[in-house]
This record gives C-alpha cells, sequence and structure tokens, in this order.
C-alpha cells in the first residue's frame, strides 16, 4: 500500500490513541471513518487500532471485575488465598498493560514506517469481523 507522510502521521495516532483511554476509540474511529474512502492505508491500521482497543476495554473490563471478586472475597474470608489472588491479579493487570503499550508502540512505529500491522492474536479477527 502506498502511503504519504500524512497518511502514515493519522495512522500512527490511531495506535497511539489508546494512551487516552475511551477517547482514544473515538479518535481512532474519526480517523478511519473520515479517511476510509481516501486511503486504504489509514483505514487498515485505524480500523487494527479500533478493533484492539475496543477488545482490551472490554477484556480490560472482564478482568476488572474479577479482580474485584477477588479483592471482595478475600475482606470476606480473610488473608490467606485471597491475598495471594489480589497479587496475582494486579502483577497480571501490570503485565497486561505493559503488552497492551509495547503492542501499540509497535504498530505506531509500523505505520510511522510505512509499513502493515496486525496485533498479535486478533489482528486477523479484527480484519474478518470489519
Amino acid at each position: 500500500m502506498e502511503s504519504t507522510s500524512e497518511d502514515r502521521i493519522l495512522a500512527a495516532v490511531s495506535h497511539l490513541g489508546i494512551f487516552l483511554n475511551l477517547l482514544g476509540i473515538v479518535l481512532a474511529l474519526i480517523i478511519y471513518l473520515l479517511k476510509q474512502e481516501h486511503s486504504k492505508f489509514i483505514a487498515h491500521h485505524a480500523k487494527q487500532a479500533v478493533g484492539f482497543q475496543l477488545i482490551v476495554v472490554i477484556v480490560g473490563a472482564i478482568a476488572g471485575f474479577s479482580g474485584f471478586g477477588v479483592a471482595l472475597g478475600s475482606l470476606f474470608f480473610g488473608p490467606g488465598p485471597g491475598a495471594v489472588g489480589i497479587i496475582g491479579v494486579a502483577v497480571f493487570f501490570w503485565l497486561t498493560i505493559v503488552l497492551v503499550a509495547i503492542c501499540a508502540i509497535v504498530g505506531a512505529v509500523r505505520a510511522l514506517m510505512g509499513k502493515d500491522f496486525q496485533y498479535p492474536l486478533v489482528g486477523e479477527l479484527i480484519d474478518r469481523v470489519v
């Protein structure tokens, strides 16, 4: 896919929008809707970014509620396995946040280089669904 410097910048911005939480989804979606006819390059990157960010929000909400359940269970049943569960959930959350950030940064760098990018594990699913 051919891309101009503007195309590459908009594609990178759509990936980096993940650092803006829900506003990032809106930003990437606006970029996708406004530029999908203009550039297949932007459309591909913005579509990947929107899909990935939506999946991160959904999985994060489910994991957050699960972590809240572990913490609440620890409060009711006392320390012990529940405390280990809280620590495990916290470590899992931090590792996940780091991996999500790395994926978004790699996507942005690849976009700036004018190359295609698909998010690991979910990229093909996003392409099939949208």
